[in-house]
């Protein structure tokens, strides 16, 4: 059953997260503390280790979240749907902000010796964060359609390190990661809206058509490296190969159950 657009007025308030992240990015921002924050968290985070912060941050790849949706399409399609339109809408948003602001990222103000860069060492285009925004709004699709509140804080709390891991592999500011993750959890609710109660997103044809798209991106995962991160490019790997495998554990349910569905007619 499709959800209601009247659940974005949840107990929890789905528009705490997105103010939250608001404030904090106005603090950081007239309390002239971004560089220092970014330093501090920075250095601290590296404790976690490289490896471990490339997987990490590769959770926030466009990419990988929407190929995260694909065992959902059989199961729960709108799920599926909110994550594509939302993608959609964070791609559109983010990018036209790097192209308007043209801000510098860490690497282009600071001593590269200052602080710890993992991966290729980006200069430009550093607001806001496109990981970020793309961590938080897949958080507030799940959050949205899981109304359980311990999960929801697990939710939000996995957004959370994805965004920090922009800090710690030193190619965002603070404000870059808290701006990003705004952007993302209110585009998780604009996708919701638009996708809700949409007789489309249920029909077979419409379901099948975004399967393939899914899968082929699931197939581009496993085969190209798009993330500059080695350790995470494997890691890209096998959550695409295991989405692949869902659903193709679902594909083989669907065909076994295919004639007692006959037989029941």
């Amino acid at each position: 059953m499709m959800r209601s657009i009247k659940e974005l007025r949840d107990p929890i308030g789905f528009l705490i997260p997105a103010l939250l992240l608001a404030v904090s990015f106005v603090t950081v921002a007239l309390t002239g503390t971004d560089r220092s924050l970014f330093l501090w968290l920075n250095q601290h985070l590296q404790a976690i280790g490289g490896p471990v912060l490339q997987c990490i941050t590769i959770l926030g790849d466009g990419l990988v979240a929407i190929v995260i949706a694909l065992p959902f399409v059989r199961s729960r399609p709108e799920i599926a749907w909110n994550t594509l339109v939302s993608s959609l809408i964070v791609l559109i948003l983010v990018q036209a902000l790097k192209y308007i602001f043209g801000s510098a990222r860490p690497l282009e103000i600071l001593p590269s010796d200052a602080f710890s860069v993992v991966g290729v060492p980006l200069r430009a285009g550093g607001f806001p964060s496109g990981h970020a925004a793309t961590a938080f709004m897949l958080a507030g699709i799940l959050a949205l359609h899981f109304r359980r509140p311990w999960v929801r804080i697990g939710l939000i709390g996995a957004a959370v390190v994805v965004a920090a891991s922009r800090i710690a592999v030193g190619v965002h500011w603070p404000t870059d990661a808290l701006a990003g993750g705004a952007i993302g959890w209110l585009s998780a609710g604009l996708g919701f809206q638009l996708t809700s109660g949409s007789r489309f997103i249920g029909h077979s044809t419409a379901k099948a058509g975004l399967q393939m798209l899914l899968a082929g991106g699931a197939v581009s995962m496993l085969l190209y490296d798009h993330t500059s991160y080695p350790v995470g490019f494997r890691f890209q790997q096998i959550i695409a190969a295991v989405c692949l495998a869902i659903l193709s554990l679902q594909i083989l349910q669907d065909i076994r159950l295919l004639p007692q569905l006959r037989g029941s007619r």
